[in-house]
């Protein structure tokens, strides 16, 4: 299936905003953090064309099931190999822990597997660049953190990118009326 125009002109925008809200400017050489970003742009990306694949054969909970499956034991080897701790000592320690899993995984990766199942996985992962501005206003507004005109100018552009993308027109779109005499 052909991506639709309008979701490329979508993506342009949304990187456009994503592009400003992190301070518009290209780095002189790559720095260990860019690494990683491209790196974890790459897992997402792969994780969502794997849960992609799974959801023709299995529902979005277990998709969901699997891939929580597969990712505590790969972490688990990780943090093994790297001498982590792997139990919670303290009362706070497990409430992250619960909450990280519930909040993050059970709700969050499984309305994604979900989405991926039901929506083109183009239009999934463009929607996803709602994240950036949705968790600066909620940093905003739970923790006080400040933003910056052009970060809000940023949000507001990738938010217009999201839009324009989204099958669901939440502004109707101009229709030509036939002429009244």
């Amino acid at each position: 299936m052909r991506t639709p125009a309008r979701i490329w002109l979508a993506l342009a925008i949304a990187l456009f905003g994503a592009w400003a809200m992190a301070g518009m400017t290209a780095p002189a050489k790559i720095a260990p953090g860019d690494a990683f970003a491209l790196g974890a742009a790459i897992a997402y990306a792969s994780y969502l064309l794997c849960i992609k694949r799974l959801r023709r054969d299995i529902d979005g909970a277990t998709a969901t099931l699997w891939s929580a499956a597969v990712s505590a034991l790969l972490l688990v080897v990780a943090a093994r190999l790297h001498g982590e701790k792997m139990i919670p000592t303290s009362a706070l320690g497990w409430t992250v822990v619960v909450l990280l899993g519930i909040v993050s995984h059970a709700i969050g990766q499984g309305l994604t597997s979900v989405a991926v199942g039901r929506a083109p996985v183009g239009l999934v992962a463009l929607v996803l660049l709602a994240q950036p501005p949705v968790s600066a206003l909620l940093a905003w507004l739970a923790l006080g953190e400040a933003t910056s005109a052009p970060q809000i100018a940023g949000g507001a552009i990738i938010l217009v990118g999201v839009l324009l993308a989204s099958p669901l027109r939440v502004v109707p779109r101009l229709r030509s009326s036939p002429s009244r005499r």
